[in-house]
């Protein structure tokens, strides 16, 4: 029913066609490889062949050119596994309609995105476990080390301000302490120097995806 009831809102949309759909992995396996969609929706928790074999498969061969995650809260540790093996959105359930039909066009033209919870998970696994400790002897706070390792990767003040929850004030005021602190001026030899000494990481964890759009 939910299923159905999904297709009926995307067909909806005027620049959308739904050309098959299924109800469990070894089923989507099969119409993907047949009908060679755009854009693949799937839920996070499938029947039979599970998501991430399902996932992994469609990589593996090509057949798809973009899939998108539907999943729940508790499924946050699960999600990043999805993403990691090559899904490019994961949305929740709870997300609007309307977020759902955006996810669906930002992923066809080659983007990432994912809702913010799994986003903090995927920010807390990059973390270093420890402070960076500076040459003066100080350390950068957890909360200067977040800011600084998003910036590394790509964020802007105002995609780090929303995805920590701050303003983008607060962001800016961060990186001006960070900077006195690491004895630079600007935002990428901060992040230069960062990688550099060792300090923040660009590590595997955090994936391409880890980037905005």
């Amino acid at each position: 029913m939910v299923r159905q009831g999904i297709r009926k809102l995307l067909e909806a949309e005027p620049d959308f066609e739904v050309v098959g759909e299924a109800g469990t992995g070894e089923e989507a396996v099969k119409l993907v490889a047949a009908l060679k969609p755009d854009v693949l929706v799937i839920e996070a928790r499938l029947p039979g062949l599970n998501s991430l074999s399902v996932v992994k498969r469609l990589i593996c061969c090509a057949s798809c050119r973009a899939i998108l995650i539907l999943t729940t809260y508790e499924g946050e540790g699960q999600s990043i596994e999805l993403l990691r093996v090559g899904a490019g959105v994961c949305i929740f359930k709870t997300a609007d309609y309307h977020d759902l039909a955006q996810a669906i066009r930002t992923v066809r033209a080659g983007h990432f995105v994912c809702d913010l919870a799994v986003e903090r998970e995927l920010l807390k696994r990059a973390m270093p476990a420890e402070p960076a400790a500076l040459e003066n002897g100080g350390r950068l706070t957890q909360r200067e080390a977040e800011v600084l390792n998003l910036a590394a990767k790509g964020y802007s003040n105002r995609d780090i301000a929303k995805l920590l929850f701050l303003t983008e004030g607060t962001v800016k005021g961060y990186l001006s302490h960070i900077f006195s602190k690491m004895g630079v001026t600007s935002r990428i030899q901060a992040v230069r120097k960062g990688l550099k000494e060792g300090w923040i990481s660009l590590g595997e964890e955090s994936g391409d995806g880890f980037s905005t759009t």
